[in-house]
């Protein structure tokens, strides 16, 4: 998988308007993550270039690159848009693996809108031109969006069994960022297992190494590794607060904040200041629950996550319970700016961890 420098790179060295549409779509799929706006602006390129030059096919992968990156922006009816119209285009060349991506794509749209069970039956549409395309990489990926499908529906052990069949493709293939995915992956969803499941308090030590060697990868992968320490951390935070190690969960969701902070991973960030807020709250730290509130909701706002507020508003209660219970003044929290209500449905944590993205043509 190329990275954005790389893309750059070939986007410079083109010869040819055919090479530069090309090199245009590889670079748009580099940025999916760290950039998905700009992703969006060299997709466009890519599609208008791909139109003067007559290549219908190369259009169609660019619009399915779009796809994601819109769809990565919360632009759901434009992402279905652009992958409706690639698979129209796939389907008319019996392009096995265009089909294959693209369905795979469509029932990531909706799971990101909510409905996990037509993405399930995307998925699944999915995986037999995928294994006609003999794309393993493609076919892990499908496990993996499946397994996330899954979480949302609290089918734990379904979800860890997919997240385990993808792990084993991606080592097969030597992929160690879709390796570290699914680990992430299926430790938190362990950790909900431990919490949900009696006699699986053995749970939570598994979890604690996967946490372990999530941080590890970050730290060799360099820059490019700012989100891997922050899902690391987050999960190691998140184990140590189901231990009651309250001391210790704060330390690392503050390191997993930072990460996530640096690398412009704002949903990821909010998820972690609410946990450290809950925290904060049940140690009986109520200043600085006060502080962690106004500054958390604010970038719940800012980013209008509406799940992230409404998990504040609730954390809110709890510290005004809080409050009253150690008789201090209302105006402690009156300054707190109150969430305001949006509909958004912001990516989950797994759902962050795992999205593929983009595939080049």
């Amino acid at each position: 998988m190329q990275t954005v420098a790389e893309a750059r790179e070939r986007v410079d060295r083109a010869r040819s308007d055919s090479e530069l549409q090309a090199a245009l779509t590889d670079l748009a799929s580099a940025l999916y993550e760290a950039d998905a706006e700009e992703s969006v602006r060299v997709a466009d390129q890519s599609i208008a270039l791909a139109g003067r030059l007559g290549d219908s096919l190369a259009q169609a992968w660019a619009r399915h690159n779009r796809g994601w990156a819109l769809s990565a922006l919360g632009r759901l009816e434009e992402a279905l848009a652009d992958q409706l119209a690639a698979l129209g285009e796939f389907e008319l060349r019996d392009e096995d693996r265009g089909i294959a991506n693209t369905l795979l794509a469509i029932g990531d749209i909706h799971g990101e809108a909510g409905d996990t069970s037509t993405a399930l039956e995307y998925f699944d549409r999915a995986a037999e031109p995928m294994a006609r395309s003999g794309d393993e990489l493609g076919q892990g990926v499908i496990l993996n969006l499946t397994g996330i499908a899954l979480s949302r529906e609290l089918r734990h052990r379904e979800a860890v069994d997919f997240f385990n069949q993808a792990e084993k493709i991606f080592e097969a293939l030597a992929d160690p960022m879709r390796i570290v995915t699914t680990k992430i992956n299926r430790g938190f969803e362990l950790l909900d297992m431990s919490q949900q499941e009696p006699a699986s308090e053995h749970l939570t030590d598994e979890v604690e190494k996967i946490a372990l060697d999530v941080i590890d990868q970050g730290h060799v992968s360099g820059e490019d590794g700012r989100s891997t320490l922050a899902y690391g951390h987050s999960l190691l935070s998140r184990v140590h607060a189901v231990e009651s190690r309250f001391d210790l969960a704060l330390q690392h969701g503050s390191i997993a904040q930072q990460f996530a902070e640096e690398g412009g991973f704002d949903l990821l960030a909010i998820e972690v200041a609410l946990d450290r807020l809950e925290w904060t709250i049940k140690i009986g730290d109520l200043d600085g629950a006060v502080e962690l509130m106004s500054s958390t909701i604010l970038a719940a706002n800012m980013e209008e996550n509406g799940r992230g507020l409404v998990r504040a508003t609730q954390l809110q209660a709890d510290l005004l319970r809080g409050a009253r219970r150690q008789r201090q003044s209302p105006r402690r929290v009156s300054g707190i700016p109150p969430p305001r209500s949006r509909a958004s449905q912001p990516r989950s944590r797994a759902q962050i961890a795992s999205h593929d993205g983009p595939i080049r043509s």
